[in-house]
């Protein structure tokens, strides 16, 4: 495959052509801000993203050695690798990737640090300018500290300040990610919202991408207006991001599409475990599913866009993957709590003679279907709540078997387990 960037080659020198006017300050002393995901969809990336850091971190190192450097990594969590540290010895940043994506806490707490140093007097550097990048495969679903509309009005706030310094904000999303919905969850422009493919090449074009920024704050402060039509001007594999863009967009319904039928399988999930809601709405993915696979077998042009689609696939058939287990965690859960109000009643009797055998029978079968759906699905997983009620009630019920002298009817137990033991295939066969 032909790469048409090399980043190797790129420098401030030749990029002075693409800015016309004022010369570019390579001395200036500038912050920039990296906001990156490091949440669970963002995993298959880590090797590209690492790489590509690295080789643009020793690139500003040389180009601008003024340069100060925040790392923001954010999933469930917030980690601040650099706080405004200079670019000639910037602390250890390794990509990692788990959990969800908070992105509003990690804006949010990014701002916090850097007016946290500029409100401090002996900053020597107080008046630095400041660009926030941000770098994610998503939207938001996890933030706890910041609401939309506090970060909304956080980041407007800090965009339109001019006291110490200019502030400027790009974020870097996903091709198949909706810019406008994007821009809205964070209170920005459209047009700050630039997309990145996710390969090795679309990576370093990112990378390049900030690097322009950069060399633009070098020169006046602030990113120039012209910049995303600059950045959209890169090629990759011959075809620049705006011709990428346009193509994309034939696939932008799709893609919105399968994203909301996903939102619906997790919400399915979470309310009713593996019941027949659910059952439904994962068939209705899978039909999803291959009904795309037909038609990315048939997409023609270049192959950027064709692993596009595939690479969309292969997200969207991991989230899927991560719905079943959130499926099969809730019904676990379920099935515990269907047998805590059946113990209750066993517990009213103290001596349980009353009570029908039925209700010792539909226990031990929902402990029975415990053992399969945590077997087949989760691969015995450690639950520690639901592990420590597993234990308790597999403990109670065996000591009351033995001491009433219960036979248990093994064939209606088997005969229970059945439909369950075909949802399970049906799910595996997703």
């Amino acid at each position: 495959m032909k790469q048409s960037l090399n980043i190797q080659n790129f420098n401030a020198d030749n990029a002075i052509k693409q800015i016309s006017g004022m010369r570019i300050d390579k001395n200036k002393v500038m912050e920039l801000v990296l906001i990156i995901d490091q949440s669970g969809s963002m995993s298959g990336r880590e090797e590209m993203i690492q790489e590509g850091y690295d080789k643009f971190i020793q690139k500003l190192r040389g180009e601008f050695p003024n340069l100060l450097l925040t790392t923001v990594g954010f999933d469930d969590y917030i980690r601040v690798y650099n706080d405004g540290q200079s670019i000639q010895k910037p602390r250890p940043f390794k990509y990692e990737t788990f959990g969800c994506t908070a992105e509003f806490d990690a804006f949010g707490v990014a701002i916090d640090y850097v007016n946290h140093r500029k409100n401090n007097p002996s900053n020597p550097n107080r008046n630095a300018d400041v660009c926030y990048f941000g770098i994610t495969d998503g939207y938001e679903n996890a933030s706890h500290k910041f609401s939309k509309e506090e970060i909304q009005e956080k980041i407007k706030h800090e965009t339109n300040r001019t006291d110490h310094g200019k502030r400027s904000l790009i974020l870097f999303t996903e091709y198949d990610v909706n810019q406008k919905i994007a821009a809205d969850e964070l209170g920005i422009n459209e047009s700050q919202v630039i997309p990145y493919v996710p390969n090795k090449l679309g990576f370093d074009v990112l990378f390049n991408s900030i690097g322009m920024a950069v060399e633009d704050m070098a020169k006046t402060g602030e990113i120039q207006k012209d910049y995303q039509e600059r950045v959209k001007s890169q090629k990759i594999d011959g075809m620049t991001i705006k011709q990428l863009e346009e193509e994309i967009k034939k696939y932008e319904k799709i893609f919105d599409t399968f994203g909301a039928m996903l939102t619906r399988l997790e919400i399915s999930a979470q309310n009713g475990g593996l019941d027949a809601r659910f059952m439904a709405d994962m068939k209705k993915a899978k039909d999803f599913v291959v009904q795309l696979s037909s038609r990315s077998a048939n997409i023609k042009g270049d192959g950027i866009v064709q692993s596009m689609v595939a690479d969309f696939m292969k997200k969207q058939e991991s989230q899927i993957e991560s719905i079943k287990k959130i499926a099969a965690k809730c019904e676990l859960k379920r099935i515990l709590d269907a047998n805590e109000f059946m113990f209750a009643k066993l517990r009213i009797n103290e001596r349980y003679n009353n009570l029908k055998k039925d209700t010792v029978q539909e226990i031990i079968e929902n402990l029975k279907k415990y053992d399969l759906v945590n077997e087949t699905l989760l691969s015995n997983t450690p639950m520690t709540n639901e592990k420590t009620t597993y234990t308790l009630q597999k403990r109670e019920i065996e000591q009351f078997k033995q001491s009433q002298k219960f036979k248990i009817d093994e064939n209606k137990t088997q005969e229970g387990l059945a439909g369950l033991s075909t949802r399970i295939d049906d799910l595996l066969s997703v």
